[in-house]
Parts: C-alpha cells; sequence; structure tokens
C-alpha cells in the first residue's frame, strides 16, 4: 500500500508540473493562470466528499457578513465541479467553488474522483461515467476524459516509466546480466493484433524494457514476437548494458535470430516451455491403445527438476 501510494504521489507530481506548462482551451480545461495553492493541494490530496444540491443551497442560505437570508443560485456546472453565487438582501454577493481550481481546471476532474482515479484503478471510462450519472452525480462527459487522459494522464504514466527504466539501467551497467524474454499478445491464436515483449533481469526480477509492437509493423502476428526482441536487445545496447545469457521459448524465429546475428550471447530455453513440450508429447503417447498417462504430471515435474539441478551443477 506504501508504494502505491509513493506512486501516485509521484504521479501528482509530473501533473502538477504538466499543469504548470501546458496551456490549452478554455472549454473545461487548463489556462495559463494557476493557483498559488496548487502544489500544496496536490500534495495533500484531500479526501472528497459528496454533497446533495440541496444540502449545499441550505448551508449557503445564510449570508456569512450579514446573516441574512440569501438567494443562492447556480452559475455554472462543470463536470464535477460546481459554481454557486449567493446574493443577500443587503447586496453582499459571494461566489463559491466546491472544489479547488487550478486556473479554468477543476482538481476534482483531474485527480481523485476524475479521470485520473478512473484510469490509474483499471476502470472502464464508459462504465464510470454511465455509473455516476445513473445517480446524477455531476461528472464531465466521455469527451472530456479523453481529452484529459490525452493531454496530462497517458504523458505522465510515460514520463515517470522513463525515469524509472533509466534509473534502473544506470544501476546495471557494467554488470553481466542473464534476462529473460517472452511475449503477450492480445488474443491467442493467428489473429492478434499487438503484441508486447518484455525482458527482465533475473537476479532481481526487474523490468528492464517492454516494446509494443502492431501486426500492420511487422509480416503478421506470429512475427511480432521477434519483433519486440530486436527492438528490446536494440535499446539495451544503446542504454549500454551488457548481457550474458538470455532465456527464451523455443521460438524458431527467435533461435536463429540470435543463432547468427548475437553469437557471444549464450541462448537459453526456459524450463516451464520444455517441461511443456514434454507434457504435450506424453499426452500424445497416452492416447494410443495400451499406454497410459498415470505418471505424466510425475515425469513433468521430474523433467523439471532434472533440467533446473544440471544447469545448477554447470554453474557452480
Amino acid at each position: 500500500m506504501s508504494k502505491m501510494r509513493t506512486i501516485l504521489l509521484v504521479i501528482r507530481t509530473n501533473l502538477m508540473m504538466m499543469m504548470m506548462t501546458t496551456t490549452l482551451k478554455k472549454n473545461g480545461f487548463p489556462c495559463r493562470r494557476r493557483s498559488a495553492s496548487l502544489m500544496e493541494t496536490l500534495f495533500e490530496c484531500p479526501s472528497l466528499l459528496f454533497f446533495f444540491k440541496s444540502c449545499l443551497q441550505a448551508l449557503l442560505a445564510i449570508c456569512a457578513v450579514c446573516s441574512s437570508t440569501c438567494l443562492v443560485a447556480i452559475n455554472n456546472i462543470r463536470g464535477s465541479l460546481a459554481m454557486f453565487k449567493t446574493t443577500c438582501r443587503h447586496g453582499h454577493i459571494k461566489e463559491w467553488y466546491s472544489q479547488p481550481m487550478s486556473g479554468c481546471m477543476a482538481l476534482s476532474n483531474l485527480l481523485g474522483g476524475g479521470a485520473s482515479a478512473i484510469l490509474f484503478s483499471g476502470c472502464s471510462s464508459v462504465k464510470a461515467i454511465n455509473m455516476l450519472k445513473s445517480v446524477n452525480i455531476m461528472t464531465f462527459s466521455k469527451r472530456t476524459f479523453r481529452h484529459i487522459q490525452n493531454a496530462y494522464l497517458l504523458p505522465t504514466v510515460n514520463l515517470m516509466r522513463e525515469r524509472q527504466q533509466s534509473s534502473l539501467l544506470e544501476v546495471v551497467q557494467g554488470k553481466q546480466l542473464t534476462v529473460g524474454g517472452d511475449a503477450r499478445c492480445c488474443s491467442p491464436g493467428h489473429t492478434a493484433k499487438y503484441g508486447s515483449y518484455t525482458v527482465m533481469n533475473l537476479k532481481d526480477s526487474q523490468i528492464l524494457d517492454t516494446q509494443l509492437v502492431q501486426v500492420t509493423e511487422v509480416k503478421n502476428s506470429h512475427a511480432m514476437e521477434l519483433e519486440g526482441l530486436k527492438r528490446c536487445l536494440a535499446l539495451l545496447q544503446r542504454k549500454g548494458v551488457t548481457m550474458k545469457n538470455i532465456v527464451t521459448d523455443r521460438h524458431s524465429q527467435i533461435k536463429k535470430f540470435l543463432r547468427e546475428t548475437h553469437k557471444d550471447l549464450c541462448h537459453w530455453f526456459d524450463v516451464w516451455h520444455v517441461a511443456k513440450g514434454i507434457k504435450n508429447q506424453l499426452l500424445a503417447l497416452s492416447k494410443k491403445a495400451g499406454c497410459e498417462a498415470v505418471f505424466k504430471k510425475v515425469a513433468v515435474h521430474h523433467q523439471s527438476h532434472l533440467l533446473v539441478s544440471s544447469i545448477k551443477q554447470r554453474e557452480q
């Protein structure tokens, strides 16, 4: 939980810095004017409460100057922000905002209860906005969410990831690393549109790099894994990272690529994939007449133990 709060604090800091330097149109988005207490507001991250409109109107119906009855009117509603204007019979006029402002941006639209809360919690923006509107809670539109996401949230996530990756690669420079790589596609089979390839330092389980590949960038979906590996290795080489061993699955294109272009890199096969291949062979054999697969799982686990033990003995 403390690590998650630290990440959210860094994200809020990056959002604050971007808001201080970004200028957009005034249709619910920030302008050049910024509140002096913006930094304190973002770092404090106050709790958010929901109120009924009638309760707020009853609270604002008393003038703070002369204690007489006021006429309460809602000047404007911008997302989750409500702008009230009170006028008493003695002519005292007061404007009250339901949340802090940063120029033209209401902070709740951006931070807690707003776009960042929806995106960073993994919720569907459409479902979250429809849920709030179904109970008459004021919120922004789907179009406004997409604007805030593209202007602030996604650039902030990319900036944070680049900083963490740079600091991580600086630590491992000059070391002989043993890395592992594998791909993940958006759908099984041969109809995947996107594929991500991740390279991890096997000593401390730190993710060194992740590359996203679209199927239109390569010949077919089967070639996305090789392209992702090429991009990861190219980036690590540009950053001065030295690799001694690499562990992958038994992808035929990857085997050929590493054998021909990275002869100094020792290529290992993942034990899980080897055991999975043996399991499939035993399963096919068990379907023949007179064969049984009673010890199939035991044989696979024993094979995994033998492979791991042989690797440890070789290293010793």
